[in-house]
């Protein structure tokens, strides 16, 4: 499974705060981030983001930086 390092997903936290356009830090292609909202029948869960980069294969769920 391929993951992205503590360094990487720093560098997303920093876009998501930054811009409304994320580059993948690995291949700088531009990701798919797709906002997930919290469910009202759960409120301790956050408002996130799930994150793609369709050429490197990889994805991951970042909490939203603002919330």
């Amino acid at each position: 499974m391929n993951h992205f390092s503590a360094d990487e997903i720093d560098k997303l936290k920093s876009s998501l705060l930054n811009t409304s356009q994320i580059n993948c830090p690995r291949c700088y292609k531009l990701l798919d981030h797709t906002p997930i909202p919290p469910r009202k029948d759960l409120p301790y869960v956050r408002n996130r983001f799930w994150i793609q980069c369709t050429s490197c294969d990889i994805d991951l769920v970042l909490d939203h930086p603002k919330s």
